[in-house]
């Protein structure tokens, strides 16, 4: 029980530290517990790279050098909430927060590859 409170208090102050705080840009992204620094709604395309830039462009970021300071301590990941329309939710996630997604845990391009067999195009690991 200790343990519980002992983590339930570091992660308050962590996350009162950080909140509102801008990622490499000029805008304020607000900060969950996950590492979660923002979530949109895109339509699937096949291709993550397309995606990455539609969620982007959600968050109203169209420069690519923009894209690509946010990028180098961010991932966008899949949310698991893949609907009939292949609309599902991106999380722009803090690096450092991406073991709190367990690499088990499929989102919803692993749905598409694969449930329904369809191969995504995939960036380049870098």
């Amino acid at each position: 029980m200790a343990t519980v409170a002992v983590m339930l208090i570091f992660f308050s102050i962590i996350y009162f530290s950080v909140k509102g705080k801008n990622v490499e840009s000029n805008r304020f992204i607000p900060f969950g517990e996950d590492g979660c620094l923002f979530e949109v709604k895109i339509r699937l395309k096949g291709d993550e790279g397309e995606d990455i830039k539609s969620s982007f462009a959600q968050m109203g970021i169209t420069n690519e050098k923009e894209r690509q300071d946010i990028l180098r301590s961010n991932t966008w990941i899949y949310g698991q909430d893949l609907d009939e329309d292949f609309m599902c939710t991106m999380k722009l996630v803090r690096n450092k927060f991406l073991s709190f997604y367990s690499k088990y845990e499929w989102g919803s391009r692993d749905l598409l590859e694969k449930i329904l067999g369809i191969e995504y195009i995939r960036l380049p690991k870098v």
